[in-house]
């Protein structure tokens, strides 16, 4: 059982928006157990390399029992383009 997962992004510059992330059971568009919004902290203006934030996204769905696919979806909150942006690790919490 995972009760969160901690999710590290990188981003070459700034943001122009924010980022919804969404975890959701066994395909794309299956049960959204669990969703985040990613703001970007202030960027320095002089930074030569990507620049690293933390998110956690907290899973409110309840166990079944069964194994299942993880599927993490994003999208801009307006549907705008965001240029670089990664998730460069997930650590997933268990209960």
């Amino acid at each position: 059982d995972i009760s969160s997962l901690f999710i590290t992004t990188a981003a070459m510059g700034a943001l122009t928006e924010e980022v919804i992330f969404e975890v959701r059971l066994d395909s794309p568009t299956g049960t959204n157990i669990g969703e985040a919004t990613f703001k970007q902290g202030p960027q320095s203006t002089d930074q030569k390399g990507p620049s690293y934030s933390p998110l956690m996204v907290p899973i409110t769905g309840t166990a079944d029992g069964k194994m299942h696919t993880l599927f993490i979806t994003s999208k801009t909150k307006s549907g705008g383009d965001l240029g670089t942006f990664i998730i460069a690790g997930i650590t997933f919490n268990a209960k």
